[in-house]
């Protein structure tokens, strides 16, 4: 939840300035004009209030591009529920609203826009500190005052109190209708929603049965009685995917693993069924590689699709209603994990839903039963066995980035016999098709890290000498080289604003006078070229007035503190064993992602294996040399590092690489907003002393790791 830091009197002492942000929200992008209308509201409501509103319909659809949560002063949640209380728009609300002494209003157009909670008591809650810190909530049906000291208002607090009841209590209403309206159409045989699974299309039914049209990614249909069945593609492409799914069923009876037919398929260069699609991993969007995993063919062998039959309710993973056999079900604590939040379970069989439908399946029924019943004698060993997650166990979890020929993956947890390892996340999903069997031992790594981040501090001296210097930093900019700076960056946003807003003008007067459609179309595509471009301008102008008006509300002695309690912290998980639970929401806070480089090396006479080579820490905002998700990621990332990079990057003395790490000239620019790096920034990790393993732990030897 929110971690409210500000005292009743810093709330009280607000500045009356009249500057208002908007939180808009949505469930789903099928909402298309939810968030238009939202905003169309706050527009026409901000004059009438008297407040500035700086949001704008090109703005929103900026956001909506670029996946931003916080721009201007919108405040988005795009395709989330309101019962989630970490929303990151959400939070960036209530965070700037109460930081920010020139925020005088909210507006939201409804209270079910704000939040859907399942406990309605917290939202109220966090109304009543808003309304504390003299923030009016505007909402299209209400208004929600300020309180005053000493003010009472239990009748107000009910009000509010059923009004977010009512919101909360909606989702579960809408879960119940949802599994009640898909059961009958399972049964029926018809799609409950999603996509078609491979080989496979869309197809719309008549109420009598009849066939109606096939229906294309993306596109919905809503007609009286009609209803969307699975069926087999006809074209020749689709007809080559059901060829494909049939052969692996095949493969399987036979008794090939799952990462033997999986190798197999991508030995014959046959693409993934999510192949050239995009998705967002770790926040970032890449296309899907293609690559064939073990874990898509296993899911092929267990659809009953091929068979004609359609299932729902295998796996239960509802957060506030599951399927039961006489309708639904309340969660239970078998349906939570360990921090009380709902998690996959799969189903009994007598609680799974099928529907056959009237034509035969396209594989014999009595083969698939037979590598059900192998699969599962197979997977006895290991069926039932909780994977809780531990944060103690991997504290460099998702913070640690194979960059070996610009992979870019992320290096997941994973146990061998008695070994923590990190291993390559792409060499995993695509059995080894993709990139190489790297791995490193975790214990060792995280050994490293520690010891790197103790040096740093160590080596800028004592507590009271760090203190010193940051005081000496703080008096420094309040004499003005700060605000030099930040005053530079601002004319220099200003005149890029006027500059691309001058070509823009140009190249719509050049419009207006063309007629050639040819010609026309490129102008136009250099207008939404250009259009963008100044969105973007437009930021990080926005970025550096933000810089300007905080440093007249610059407290150095506040700033210093909220350091000196980093660095303290820093200190105690890396020094006390008992503290490693601790580690990672560290290591997240202080941005530290680490890039590694795995060559391949001779162990013994002839035996190959794969050895770490080098790599590079990073913090805050900096970007490792390899981006994540390598050369698939959509925005291109920064430059990638590759087998014959600079000499220089590999061998370096560990102290020396440790002063640089926090070296004078990054401490000192550490937050003054986004910077994009160069391969310089990223500071290399040295090779190990002889006889030193991150990747082999000798056997009985306690001290075998990379000492920093």
């Amino acid at each position: 939840m929110l971690d409210w830091k500000l005292t009743w009197k810093t709330l009280m002492n607000r500045r009356p300035k009249n500057n208002a942000l908007l939180y808009s929200r949505r469930s789903g992008r099928r909402q298309e004009l939810s968030l238009s209308m939202q905003l169309t509201w706050a527009i026409e409501e901000a004059p009438r209030l008297g407040v500035t509103l700086d949001a704008s319909a090109a703005d929103l659809q900026h956001m909506l591009d670029n996946s931003l949560h916080n721009y201007k002063s919108i405040r988005l949640d795009d395709g989330l529920t309101g019962a989630d209380p970490n929303r990151p728009g959400f939070l960036a609300l209530i965070d700037d609203a109460l930081s920010d002494t020139s925020i005088s209003h909210v507006l939201i157009h409804k209270r079910d826009r704000f939040a859907r909670p399942q406990e309605a008591v917290e939202m109220v809650q966090i109304e009543k500190r808003l309304n504390h810190a003299g923030i009016t909530l505007v909402f299209s049906d209400s208004v929600s005052e300020p309180y005053h000291p000493g003010q009472g208002g239990i009748e107000r607090d009910i009000i509010t109190l059923l009004a977010y009841s009512e919101s909360g209590n909606y989702l579960n209403q809408l879960a119940e209708r949802v599994i009640l309206a898909h059961v009958p159409l399972a049964q029926g045989n018809f799609s409950t929603g999603g996509n078609a699974p491979y080989g496979h299309v869309r197809a719309l039914f008549d109420p009598a049965g009849n066939f109606v049209e096939y229906l294309p990614k993306g596109r919905t249909v809503r007609q009286l009685g009609c209803h969307v069945r699975w069926v087999p593609g006809k074209d020749d492409a689709e007809q080559a995917k059901i060829r494909a799914w049939i052969c692996i069923l095949d493969l399987r009876h036979r008794g090939w693993g799952g990462k033997r037919i999986a190798n197999h398929l991508n030995a014959l260069g046959i693409p993934s069924p999510g192949a050239g699609t995009v998705r967002t991993d770790h926040g970032v969007k890449h296309t899907v590689s293609g690559k064939w995993g073990h874990g898509t063919v296993l899911d092929l062998c267990k659809n009953t699709t091929i068979l004609g039959i359609k299932q729902y309710g295998r796996r239960a993973e509802g957060k506030h209603r599951r399927l039961a056999e006489s309708g639904w079900r309340l969660l239970d604590a078998s349906d939570l994990n360990q921090d009380g939040n709902p998690k996959i379970v799969n189903n009994e069989a007598t609680v799974i839903v099928e529907g056959r439908g009237e034509s035969p399946g396209l594989y014999d029924e009595k083969k698939w039963q037979e590598i059900q019943a192998d699969m599962q004698q197979r997977g006895h060993c290991q069926r039932g066995i909780s994977r809780a997650k531990d944060p103690a166990k991997y504290p460099l979890r998702c913070r640690v980035v194979d960059m070996t020929n610009g992979c870019g993956a992320i290096m997941y947890g994973v146990q061998s016999s008695n070994r923590r390892l990190y291993k390559c996340g792409n060499y995993m999903r695509t059995s080894g098709d993709k990139c190489d069997n790297n791995s490193v031992d975790a214990e060792a790594l995280l050994k490293f890290v520690m010891g790197v981040l103790r040096q740093c501090i160590g080596q800028l001296g004592c507590r009271d000498a760090i203190l010193k210097r940051l005081l000496e930093i703080g008096a420094r900019d309040t004499k003005g080289q700060f605000k030099e700076s930040v005053a530079s960056n601002v004319s220099a946003a200003v005149s890029r604003v006027n500059e691309l807003n001058s070509e823009l003008e140009r190249v719509r007067h050049n419009m207006a006078r063309e007629p050639d459609e040819s010609i026309y179309a490129a102008l136009r595509q250099e207008y939404q070229t250009i259009s963008g471009q100044i969105n973007g301008a437009e930021s990080a102008l926005q970025a550096a007035n933000a810089s300007k008006h905080s440093e007249n509300d610059r407290d150095p002695k506040q700033q210093v503190e909220a350091a000196m309690s980093l660095i303290d912290h820093i200190h105690h998980v890396t020094t006390d064993e008992s503290a490693r639970v601790e580690l990672h929401e560290m290591l997240k806070r202080l941005g530290c992602r680490i890039g590694l480089r795995f060559v391949e090396a001779i162990k013994g006479k002839k035996r190959r294996v794969r050895k770490l080579a080098d790599g590079v820490i990073v913090f805050g905002d900096r970007e490792l040399p390899v981006p994540l998700h390598g050369d698939t990621r959509i925005d291109g990332g920064t430059p990638s590092i590759t087998e014959d990079a600079d000499p220089k990057h590999s061998c370096e003395s560990t102290t020396n690489d440790a002063k640089k790490l926090l070296g004078r000239d990054q401490r000192e620019s550490a937050g003054k907003g986004n910077h994009k790096p160069s391969p310089a920034d990223a500071r290399p990790v040295n090779r190990h002393r002889e006889g030193d393993s991150l990747t082999m732990v000798k056997s009985g030897r306690k001290d075998s790791n990379l000492r920093p």
